[in-house]
């Protein structure tokens, strides 16, 4: 008696584990979306009406929660108006479509299913641990309870196994089985696009806590977490240190801190499996801060050992560079006597995606290719931004082709799409008379005062160069200097 009673014990625990694996809730990292929108927004956005806001679990994982940080409430926004029913469901009444009012049907039955399966066994157990009870049909001698219990148990675990594989089959044969999803068309909230550094989002408010002083969002100090007002991702990190010559430096704990520099920031990139050589280095070795003259010529300022800078930053905490104030700065392309345009950053891009296979796999092989960092730029609102991630090649073949996309297959990569692409002094004469390419280069100024910016690479925009076959490499940023 005792060992049956410790394996049913035993089959109801495990039961449970199984129960809660299949039905615990996934949580993912919080990203910013622009389907936001505060309760207010909403309102304002149907004219008055404040029956299209919209509020669910969904909603929330979304907007990193059901409130922002001033404690307005934040959800979607729907063109047209929600349904309310009369009736709730699990507590819900309030549905965006035909098909959010069945999906919530079919997840209160599942659960319906899990409750009375285990109320069932729960039942059966009792039934076996005392034979002869109210329970029992027929006769209700001790024998057939126990038969009767060791069904009913039987019984509630093949009705749960039925519905739980029932809803596996239907997830694997398409998702949307399970996960009802009309199309459904949401409203954007433009003020929602705003940048992650304070500093970017030009013209707007930030402040450091809910109902404090608001400064303007270009004067958040290095390191300090603000809230971004009119916004529905809230917070960004401030860049700005408030003494000439100090730069925003990334820290081996993540934060920031105002140190001596030029320029500095993280070094980041998308790892797939197209570039899987990135989840090692990105950056490997070396990285330039080069100087564009007006005629044509181009200076090294100095060069950083991005590894050797790197050694003791943490696996976990992305890859950053610093450059020291140099005297060659201020005597930038005074040899050429023309003048200076603005710097650049010539970075040796990891790279091993040339040979068999695609870029990163297990056969392949592959020099590492020299490109041409810029700063991005804002085209919306006509500011600099703090983050590298212009393809400067690819920025020179476009305006002196009048707009199109590089070739950047074989050997055409050396040729549109690498560092050495706009070392040639005759396409570099043209471009510094295009402020549509300028624009993407540092100004003394700005490096003087201190300048961060965040080198973001992507396989789209710094594409694997094929130059495994070359002799020598052909990529580099003096190559026709």
């Amino acid at each position: 008696m005792g060992r049956i009673y410790s394996r049913t014990i035993t089959t109801v625990i495990l039961l449970i584990i199984l129960v809660g694996v299949f039905f615990s809730p996934t949580f993912v990292a919080a990203q910013i979306d622009t389907r936001c929108f505060t309760v207010n927004d909403c309102v304002a956005a149907r004219n008055g009406d404040p029956s299209g806001f919209y509020q669910s679990r969904e909603t929330a994982q979304a907007c990193q929660g059901e409130t922002d940080a001033h404690g307005t409430a934040v959800g979607f926004c729907n063109p047209d108006t929600q349904v309310r029913t009369t009736i709730s469901i699990g507590g819900v009444r309030v549905f965006a479509n035909v098909g959010d009012y069945i999906q919530t049907i079919f997840r209160f039955g599942i659960a319906a299913i899990v409750l009375l399966s285990t109320i069932m066994i729960i039942v059966g157990g009792v039934q076996w641990m005392l034979p002869g009870n109210i329970l029992t049909t027929g006769t209700g001698d001790q024998q057939q309870s126990i038969n009767q219990a060791k069904s009913r148990i039987k019984n509630a675990l093949i009705g749960l196994a039925i519905g739980i594989f029932s809803i596996t089959l239907l997830y694997q044969i398409n998702p949307y089985l399970i996960h009802f999803r009309l199309p459904q068309t949401w409203m954007i909230n433009q003020i929602a696009l705003s940048s992650v550094q304070c500093n970017d989002n030009v013209g707007q408010s930030v402040s450091e806590t809910a109902d404090g002083a608001q400064i303007k969002a270009e004067e958040a100090l290095c390191g300090r977490t603000y809230i971004l007002a009119n916004a529905s991702n809230n917070q960004c990190i401030g860049l700005s240190c408030p003494t000439d010559g100090e730069t925003c430096v990334p820290l081996l704990d993540g934060k920031r801190a105002c140190k001596p520099g030029l320029l500095s920031g993280k070094i980041t990139a998308i790892n797939s499996e197209s570039a899987s050589e990135f989840s090692e280095h990105i950056i490997d070795n070396n990285l330039q801060l080069i100087a564009v003259c007006k005629n044509g010529r181009l200076e090294q300022i100095d060069e950083i050992d991005v590894l050797q800078e790197n050694r003791q930053t943490p696996k976990d905490q992305p890859q950053t560079y610093q450059f020291s104030y140099s005297t060659q700065i201020d005597n930038a392309c005074r040899t050429y006597g023309d003048g200076l345009v603005g710097f650049f950053l010539g970075g040796e891009i990891n790279d091993e995606g040339s040979g068999l296979g695609s870029a990163g796999g297990a056969l392949t092989t592959g020099i590492d290719d020299w490109h041409a960092i810029g700063k991005s730029f804002d085209t919306s609102d006509q500011t600099t931004s703090h983050s590298c991630a212009e393809n400067l090649s690819l920025r020179a073949f476009s305006v002196l082709q009048g707009g199109g996309v590089a070739d950047c297959t074989g050997d055409l990569g050396v040729q549109y799409c690498s560092c050495s692409a706009i070392s040639d002094p005759k396409t570099l004469k043209k471009l510094v008379l295009r402020p549509d390419f300028t624009k993407h280069l540092f100004s003394l100024e700005e490096l003087k005062k201190g300048f961060t910016c965040d080198i973001h690479i992507t396989r789209l925009a710094f594409p694997a160069i094929d130059n495994i076959d070359l002799v020598e490499d052909d990529t580099d940023c003096f190559e026709y200097q």
